[in-house]
């Protein structure tokens, strides 16, 4: 008899923990996301394609091949976008072909160019999410995993609106408009067609004005159970694409896999405007950035050469098939680093930004600073670091005064902006040892300043690329300081990024130069630590050369365009 309790007691016990196991973070049952063990790369059909090309089983085949030829083993197809439906059974016939190619085969909504909202919600035409209410059932029908593309956010201002938002800010009364449209219209119809579905919103890359756009990234990831972050920067230097830096990518990934407390599925990343080394970039910072999943937007784009036009500013792909080439080219490594990465923790300086607090000055600062060889740390909090990077998307925090002073009593590197120190109260400017008359001196409007040994002042403009101008000297002193915690520096010039990784006997560097020269940079391992050795680089074996090393240090020149991974066991 006591065994039979006994065994009755272990079955009770087993199926409780299969119960957990299936429960979600939010709303939706549990994704089946990629293992920690492994990273996948993955592509969106658009629905034109699904309507205009997939209808035809010889183009269906054309795609496996190209699926295939690009490492790609899950496809997300789309049932709706531009105000497009595609047809419930051409969805179904695709879906069998794929998957009997191996593929996983999952759904996509790009709710955009309906008849009311072009490309964002208004949250004053409720009769309108009736069609979001038809498009999300329909999905859920074919598919148990959802990705919602950007457009689950707003920007309207028209008098309805206005009228709703009432004496709230647009942030307060957008997110809250968000979170009621995503629960109405999209999480409870999907559910109720098919219980076992499971959505993910994906965030776009303009971090920077989430809140106010209506995203509240902690309480959207938890409603729906998952997100997903757009990592692409198109190309750099072109004010069309937003002059976003490279290392934005893998900046806002960590912020998202922190905030989202490991519920953030992947990256997704498009050619919009950039060329095939900018492309594979995007790819590489991604995975640096700690990316479960790397999603390449879309077949269209990159997989034919008639895509279309980008609804969002008439964007023209121009480099699609040239970027796909790239790509295929560099997955084979990409997955070798990104499998590697899996088991190890990243580690750096701190450079936190608040959830659903957005700023004006600074907006994008922290996307910019890992351009300058800063090993920087994504967070959602003040975490505990060696070294911290206080700008004023830190801000907001509770206890940053605290914070501050506790670093100047321990002397903790710390590297504070200009911007942050003028909102700071005069007493805690005084305990840093800065005076008004040091304040209010005469300077550039970009600078990097050495208060003392173990404080240092950046300032910006508007111009955050005027960054790059700053002196190598400089810059190597305080990136020197800075990183003297972690046992190692960096010297390089700018427009080179730098990233930390740790695991119980393992430890790996990546170093990347994203200019359009070649460069040399030197690694000093301190306190006695050996060098690391030089394992893989990017785009090819040729790429990175090892001009001298010995025991502790170890020199290197990079191509333009190219990425170092050393590594020590």
């Amino acid at each position: 008899m006591r065994f039979f309790i006994i065994n009755v007691l272990i079955l009770i016990f087993t199926l409780l923990i299969a119960l957990i196991g299936k429960c979600g973070l939010g709303h939706g049952a549990e994704v089946e996301m990629p293992a920690r063990k492994s990273v996948t790369i993955a592509c969106t059909c658009k629905a034109e394609s699904i309507i205009d090309l997939f209808s035809r089983e010889s183009e269906r085949t054309k795609a496996i091949a190209w699926f295939k030829d690009h490492g790609v083993t899950r496809v997300y197809l789309e049932t709706f976008r531009h105000g497009r439906f595609a047809d419930e059974d051409l969805l179904q016939a695709v879906k069998r072909d794929f998957e009997a190619a191996g593929l996983d085969v999952q759904g996509a909504i790009c709710p955009t160019n309906t008849k009311v909202w072009p490309l964002t919600a208004c949250q004053s035409k409720i009769e309108e999410h009736e069609l979001l209410k038809k498009v999300s059932e329909r999905t859920a029908k074919l598919f148990d995993l959802i990705i919602l593309d950007d457009f689950i956010s707003t920007s309207c201002t028209c008098k309805l609106c206005t009228k709703l938002k009432a004496d709230r800010s647009w942030g307060d009364a957008r997110s809250e408009f968000q979170l009621e449209l995503g629960r109405k219209y999209i999480l409870e119809p999907g559910q109720a067609v098919n219980p076992n579905v499971q959505f993910m919103v994906k965030f776009p890359c303009w971090y920077e004005k989430y809140y106010q756009a209506g995203y509240d990234v902690l309480r959207d990831t938890e409603l729906y159970g998952m997100s997903y972050i757009g990592t692409e920067t198109r190309e750099p230097d072109d004010p069309a694409g937003g002059r976003r830096p490279q290392t934005q990518a893998s900046w806002i990934q960590g912020w998202a896999n922190d905030f989202s407390q490991g519920h953030c599925g992947g990256a997704w990343f498009d050619p919009l405007g950039t060329k095939p080394e900018t492309f594979v970039e995007q790819a590489r910072q991604s995975v640096l950035g700690g990316a479960r999943e790397i999603l390449i937007h879309s077949y269209d784009y990159l997989g034919t050469d008639s895509p279309g036009i980008a609804v969002h500013g008439n964007g023209k792909v121009e480099y699609g098939m040239a970027d796909a080439a790239a790509f295929q080219k560099e997955k084979d490594s990409l997955l070798l680093l990104a499998n590697k990465l899996v088991d190890m923790q990243p580690r750096g300086i701190l450079l936190a930004k608040q959830p659903n607090k957005d700023v004006a000055r600074e907006a994008s600062l922290n996307g910019f600073l890992p351009m300058l060889g800063l090993p920087v740390l994504p967070a959602a909090s003040l975490k505990e670091t060696p070294a911290d990077i206080l700008t004023l998307t830190s801000g907001s925090f509770d206890g940053l005064h605290e914070r501050i002073l506790d670093n100047c009593k321990i002397r903790k590197p710390t590297l504070i902006t200009y911007n942050l120190l003028l909102e700071l109260p005069n007493d805690v400017r005084e305990t840093l040892g800065i005076t008004d008359e040091w304040m209010n001196r005469d300077r550039p409007e970009t600078f990097l300043e050495i208060v003392h040994d173990n404080l240092y002042v950046l300032g910006c403009g508007r111009d955050l690329w005027q960054l790059m101008d700053l002196p190598q000297e400089t810059i190597d002193t305080v990136r020197g300081a800075m990183t003297a915690p972690f046992s190692l520096k960096l010297q390089a010039p700018t427009r080179v990024s730098f990233h930390l990784f740790t695991a119980s006997n393992h430890q790996l560097q990546a170093v990347e130069n994203f200019n359009n020269k070649p460069v040399r940079v030197t690694l000093t391992w301190l306190d006695g630590h050996n060098a690391s050795e030089l394992t893989q680089s990017f785009p090819n074996s040729d790429a990175v050369r090892v001009v001298t090393q010995n025991e502790n240090s170890l020199q290197l020149e990079l191509a333009p365009r190219s990425l170092a991974i050393l590594e020590s066991f």
